[in-house]
């Protein structure tokens, strides 16, 4: 079901996306230094010039420990997700194809 041209258009997005993911990946270390709390929480130093609040570091729902990693998964993501939305548009390119054919008849009788 997929062709050759999307094959490759697949191939290339993943050329692009992973060394993109791979140069831009931030740590998700915080800035502060933490202060460990009796109550298990960790509380973050408020910065200099700061207004005085405390807050509390949640860490990411998924920790990546290197570039190379985070790298594979935005990779794969973006290739499901395009993948997907090929397979949908594939699916309904022949609804579309007549309706782009009735509109153009009905464009064509009107004029």
């Amino acid at each position: 079901m997929i062709t050759r041209k999307a094959a490759i258009g697949f191939i290339i997005l993943a050329i692009i996306v992973f060394p993109t993911a791979s140069f831009s990946w931030v740590s998700p270390i915080p800035q502060t230094t933490p202060e460990v709390s009796g109550a298990g929480f960790t509380v973050l130093e408020p910065t200099v010039g700061a207004r005085e609040e405390t807050s509390v570091y949640k860490p990411p729902m998924i920790e990546f420990g290197n570039p190379f990693d985070m790298a594979i998964a935005v990779t794969v993501i973006i290739e499901v997700f395009t993948l997907i939305c090929y397979l949908v548009l594939k699916r309904i390119e022949p609804y579309i194809i007549s309706w782009e054919e009735s509109e153009r008849e009905r464009i064509r009788n009107n004029q």
